[in-house]
């Protein structure tokens, strides 16, 4: 195609000529050497109208889509120390770790709860989880029921009602502000079956201060 073909048009609508001949190929480019050149400007304008719309038609499409995809999360392992059941270790606290791992890794399906705190558990613990296991397939078939069970194989019987006493007796004493809040926290935090209310935490916290 030569340009001195077209001495009238400008650069632009020239540039738009070779899109016509690369998509319509050479007999558009024939009817538009025999056209005038006012013809010529119109269909080349056509041409351009067309194209803008299409490119913005496919634009439209494209941009839902990126907005239906919103990032997805990235999966973080965290570390989570192994509960052996020996005696003081804090089961409460055992389990609320597992839960924020599980919930960083993005594990949500029973099934694999279950296999993500039973892959955390260490000596008689774990040799209690898997004796159930394969002596009762399917005891834990959920991660609220596998905690139940540990609660009740751990815990003493009268557990949690010695540590809602120890609750209630708290004081601070002698010891510094942010140990006597320390001790009130872990306290009140093993009742799980029962826990106090709100107003009898304050309370019980505020007559222990000094």
């Amino acid at each position: 195609m030569d340009r001195e073909e077209f001495p009238h048009l400008t650069d632009v609508r020239f540039e738009s000529v070779r899109k016509m001949v690369g998509i319509f190929g050479g007999d558009a480019l024939r009817s538009l050497v025999a056209a005038t050149p006012v013809e010529q400007v119109k269909r080349i304008e056509a041409f351009d109208t067309y194209e803008r719309g299409l490119i913005a038609h496919v634009q439209g499409l494209q941009t839902p889509v990126a907005e239906m995809k919103p990032a997805q999360p990235k999966p973080l392992r965290l570390k989570v120390n192994p509960y052996e059941g020996k005696e003081g270790e804090n089961l409460h606290f055992w389990v609320r770790e597992v839960e924020l791992a599980m919930d960083a890794a993005l594990i949500s399906t029973e099934r694999l709860r279950v296999a993500f705190a039973l892959s955390n558990l260490g000596g008689r613990a774990k040799t209690w989880a898997y004796t159930r296991e394969a002596t009762t397939p399917g005891c834990f078939t959920t991660w609220a029921q596998l905690c139940q069970q540990l609660r009740a194989a751990f815990l003493p019987a009268n557990y949690e009602y010695r540590q809602r006493s120890r609750f209630l007796a708290c004081k601070q004493g002698k010891r510094e502000l942010h140990e006597y809040i320390q001790e009130m926290r872990v306290l009140a935090a093993s009742p799980v079956g029962n826990p106090l209310p709100e107003h009898i935490k304050v309370t019980v916290f505020m007559d222990g201060l000094k």
